[in-house]
């Protein structure tokens, strides 16, 4: 399979949209085709995986939970939540200790229903809430349920909490920071942002854009053995490379499936142990 086919671990910097980063890397390394996975705002650092050509058929497997480094500036507001926006409401300082923080921190742990910021790329009827915004237009965002599976307080000085954070899919750090503010009876922005872990892959794996070779895609191949993998023997490779149902004992509810070293599919268990074609990468004949 052509080597051309994967990801890149990108560790985006401040100031560079995630649009930014796909095309700069398509323009680098003469690309059919790229995106991402999990957009950063551009006033956010850290992890950005990044699809290159055939690559994209793993999107639905590698997005899972993300972890995050936030710093929350107190006692000022912003229309986007974040740094690069207009300050919209100022109040005055009030002290805290640490166990308060870290007390209101832990109350945002398990299951809860967060409201997105109104800067944010979510559609209304087609169009997205930040182009609403722009043009000055109402509209209400619905709560969507969300999940923190950890958050702890780094640091807390002056004005400002840091804290990590690990999330499910569809949390909008942003509005986690407003709402800590809110709980602390005051208002508040973010105005540092890295994602330093996104699904099975972490930030010291990343390279920035200027440093990454066509040697840093991470292939097909290798992506499929993140998952439970079996070698094909050629009458099992005959069903696979069709998307026929197969039957497999005792290997996990995903497996990638390989004929000589190549990944030729990703199946799912459907019952006991019966298996289903989710995504196909086979080309031959």
């Amino acid at each position: 399979m052509d080597t051309k086919n994967g990801i890149f671990l990108v560790d985006k910097e401040v100031g560079m949209s995630s649009r930014q980063v796909d095309n700069l890397i398509k323009k680098k390394f003469n690309l059919k085709s790229c995106g991402h996975l999990g957009t950063l705002d551009p006033f956010a650092s850290g992890l950005l995986i990044v699809f290159v050509n055939q690559g994209s058929k793993f999107a639905q497997f590698l997005e899972g939970d993300k972890t995050y480094l936030a710093t929350l500036k107190l006692f000022s507001e912003t229309d986007t939540l974040d740094s690069e926006g207009v300050i919209t409401k100022k109040v005055d300082k009030t002290n805290y200790n640490s166990e308060e923080i870290i007390a209101v921190l832990n109350s945002f742990l398990g299951e809860s229903n967060q409201i997105p910021p109104n800067y944010s790329a979510i559609k209304i009827n087609g169009v997205p809430a930040y182009q609403l915004m722009r043009n000055n237009e109402n509209f209400t965002l619905k709560s969507r349920q969300i999940t923190i599976k950890n958050i702890k307080l780094i640091a807390y000085q002056d004005d400002e909490i840091t804290f990590s954070v690990t999330c499910s899919k569809g949390t909008y750090i942003r509005s986690l920071g407003r709402d800590i503010a809110n709980k602390l009876q005051t208002v508040g922005h973010l105005n540092q942002l890295e994602r330093i872990q996104n699904g099975h892959f972490f930030i010291q794996g990343a390279k920035k854009i200027d440093q990454l070779s066509e040697e840093d895609i991470i292939s097909i191949d290798e992506l499929g053995k993140i998952f439970a993998s079996i070698n094909m023997d050629e009458n099992l490779f005959k069903k696979v490379k069709n998307g026929r149902q197969i039957y497999l004992n005792n290997v996990s509810d995903i497996v990638s499936l390989y004929y000589q070293n190549q990944i030729i599919a990703i199946y799912q268990r459907k019952d006991l142990n019966e298996y289903c074609s989710k995504k196909g990468f086979y080309y031959g004949n």
